[in-house]
């Protein structure tokens, strides 16, 4: 017996071929954030720090960065100005805010900022996914499962 997803709940493939940069300073948080990305299909780097971010995107471009806001000597908003300077527009990827605060003011920050998208923590992964596939133009469903 198969069990089928939740009609909400992402496909196990729904990130199959993403490649995906995740900065968030809490390691643990980190650690198991990549994980779960990892378990429906996406190809995860991973960073604690601004510093550390921008080294990865010296490297491989990813398809989406998902940065916490919050960190510690430089955050997420110091990244999105990094990008936005150092990277051609064309060529930077899409940057999605992680936020434990959810006002309608931080959002607005986030978006006149240039954050292609923005979550509270816990993160909706339905949605979470939903946006990075959209950002990635992947379509919708995700990508064609082959046997």
């Amino acid at each position: 017996m198969t069990l089928e997803p939740l009609p909400d709940e992402p496909a196990p493939f729904a990130l199959r071929g993403l490649r995906l940069l995740v900065v968030e300073d809490n390691e643990d948080a980190r650690r198991a954030f990549a994980a779960l990305l990892e378990q429906y299909g996406a190809r995860v780097r991973s960073a604690s720090s601004v510093t550390q971010a921008i080294e990865a995107l010296a490297g491989e471009r990813p398809d989406c960065v998902i940065c916490d806001l919050v960190m510690p000597a430089q955050d997420g908003f110091d990244l999105i100005r990094w990008m936005q300077t150092v990277q051609p527009e064309q060529q930077a990827a899409p940057v999605i805010a992680l936020s434990a605060f959810a006002d309608p003011h931080y959002r607005e920050r986030t978006r006149s900022a240039g954050f292609a998208a923005h979550f509270e923590k816990p993160v909706d992964l339905p949605e979470l996914f939903k946006v990075l596939r959209r950002l990635s133009g992947q379509p919708p469903g995700g990508p064609p499962q082959t046997p």
